[in-house]
């Protein structure tokens, strides 16, 4: 029998919501433990109520569960930055797209714990080194200097390095102090970009 739209639709829904159920038991476990290496699979597995099986159904590994919201909350920038109107100056461009970024993701918090991950954790444990989403993280990165060559009008490849690193840099910066508030993560993150423009709009870098 052939399944209908419905049956799909419901399919996919439960796969979200058990792929998600699995991040944040992985986020959470490792988050107390303060260490990727104390958490076994099947501790996060247990957490999310789902089998070993169903955990590898869903994750190659224990990073690629946790680094899944970072990942997504630059994606997310990158579609935001190749649609920012042309009328927008560069920096203008990186504050439409962050600022788009910050409203769409549905869980700052997560996200947050997820970047603190990756630049805490990872690198200091002892499983594999190798970053999930690396390679899709470098074809976006691709994507994202072609357009930022345009939009500069200069295929100068220091500029664009710099540029976008500046632009990812103050996309995680956003995430700043969203773990230690109390307030709305939504609203912390915006007051971090807007900080962070005032000063890239009002300080003399580099004169006496």
């Amino acid at each position: 029998m052939t399944e209908n739209a419905t049956d799909c639709t419901r399919r996919e829904s439960n796969r979200r919501k058990t792929a998600e159920s699995i991040v944040r038991a992985a986020i959470e476990l490792v988050t107390q433990a303060g260490s990727i290496d104390a958490v076994a699979i099947d501790d996060i597995a247990s957490q999310a109520q789902v089998s070993r099986r169903t955990f590898f159904n869903h994750y190659a590994s224990k990073n690629a569960a946790l680094l899944e919201p970072i990942f997504t909350y630059r994606s997310l920038y990158l579609a935001k930055m190749l649609s920012a109107p042309q009328n927008l100056s560069l920096w203008q461009a990186v504050e439409y797209a962050i600022t788009a970024t910050i409203t769409e993701t549905p869980d700052l918090t997560l996200v947050a714990q997820s970047d603190f991950i990756l630049r805490q954790l990872v690198h200091a444990s002892s499983s594999s080194p190798d970053i999930p989403y690396l390679e899709a993280q470098r074809a976006h990165q691709h994507v994202l200097n072609e357009h930022l060559a345009e939009r500069i009008g200069s295929g100068d490849p220091l500029a664009i390095r710099l540029i976008a690193g500046v632009g990812e840099h103050m996309l995680r910066l956003c995430l700043h102090d969203i773990s230690a508030s109390t307030r709305e993560p939504e609203k912390v993150a915006k007051e971090n970009l807007s900080h962070v423009m005032t000063i890239l709009q009002s300080q003399p870098f580099g004169s006496k």
